[in-house]
């Protein structure tokens, strides 16, 4: 976060201040303006810095903060990371607001701890001021990508659409070679049903340069599930897995499995949901529907192994059990497991509905 600039630019000096207060007070502004930027040199600041609001220690985080906190008192930044560990580490959304607003009084001119305010609005509830703070971002600093798709977000949940559309078209504008931009405008899209509006965007961003059309392929192929336009996005997941090394991730290659299952293919959907597994074996979906598509090739013992999997990473997967539950009853016969596994099933959907 850069310094502000703004601290005292409320105070109204008379023109018959003497030469020595004039001095004085300039001392002043000047002492308190490097107070400011005194912490950000600080080891003991870049070190909290760098711990994660969500997978960092948070014992280490308040221990620096403790001392950081002695070292500057009032200071803007130094507030604004101890509102983002009260909102992120203690789920202290309350005290963040409060600590948040602190700092901005301070450095009112921080795009940065706007948005984190924002954020911690939105986890109140309140998506309106979350606008406010983060159109106020976008103002003082039109750069970061991250404002357009905060922004956006907000309005997508507000369930204004066109509004949303409008501020993902802007981040696009202002950063076109980045597909994470497309990828929220194509949200949008399928949400007003504009398959033209999507298609002109894709076919647009397709030629520029430096893009990452795998991405970029992938994001599209989403809009397509969304519409339920199975065929085309198939079609999308597989012009970007045919290229030497493939951009994409696990949910990607679970999304291109799907929409291969939806149009009939099946061995095709099986082996991109065997990559998505691989990629990230911690999520059940995957192996209840390799488990899914396995059962449609009637191959039962890749059902069974596919479901203990999933069961492996969710003791608690309803689904998972009744995928075990069937492969024993049609693939070994088994009616007693597949019983056992069927009211297991049951049980836990039951439990997950109260």
């Amino acid at each position: 976060m850069k310094s502000s600039r703004i601290i005292f630019s409320k105070i109204f000096l008379s023109k018959r201040l003497s030469v020595s207060k004039c001095f004085l007070l300039a001392a002043f502004t000047l002492f308190s303006i490097e107070t400011f930027k005194a912490q950000q040199k600080d080891s003991d600041y870049i070190k909290l810095t760098k711990i994660s609001y969500t997978t960092g220690d948070i014992n280490e985080a308040y221990r620096l903060l403790a001392i950081l906190e002695k070292k500057y008192p009032e200071n803007g930044y130094i507030l604004a990371e101890r509102g983002g560990w009260q909102m992120y580490g203690d789920d202290d959304v309350n005290g963040a607001l409060v600590t948040l607003s602190r700092a901005i009084k301070l450095l009112p001119n921080d795009g940065n701890i706007l948005t984190l305010r924002g954020i911690a609005f939105y986890r109140k509830g309140l998506v309106e001021k979350a606008v406010e703070d983060q159109k106020a971002a976008l103002l003082i600093n039109p750069e970061p990508i991250q404002f357009y798709i905060k922004l956006g977000g907000y309005h997508y949940a507000l369930g204004d659409y066109d509004a949303a559309l409008s501020v993902f078209l802007k981040g696009v504008e202002k950063h076109p070679s980045q597909a994470e931009m497309y990828k929220e405008a194509f949200a949008a899209y399928a949400k007003l049903n504009n398959v033209y509006g999507a298609t002109d965007l894709f076919n647009r961003g397709i030629l520029v340069k430096n893009m990452d059309t795998g991405f970029l392929r992938c994001h599209f192929g989403n809009f397509y599930m969304r519409m339920q336009m199975y065929k085309e996005a198939s079609e999308q997941y597989q012009l970007a897995y045919d290229v030497p090394e493939p951009h994409m991730y696990a949910d990607d290659y679970n999304s291109a499995a799907i929409s291969f299952m939806k149009i009939g293919n099946l061995n095709k959907a099986l082996s991109f949901i065997n990559i998505a597994c691989e990629k990230d074996p911690s999520k059940p979906e995957y192996f209840t529907n390799k488990a899914d598509i396995a059962m449609n090739l009637k191959d039962y013992e890749t059902v069974i192994s596919s479901a203990t999997k999933a069961i492996a990473a969710d003791e608690n997967n309803a689904l998972a059990h009744m995928y075990m539950a069937i492969g024993y009853k049609w693939g070994r016969n088994d009616t007693a497991k597949a019983e056992w596994y069927e009211n297991k099933a049951n049980a836990l959907d039951a439990a997950s509905k109260k």
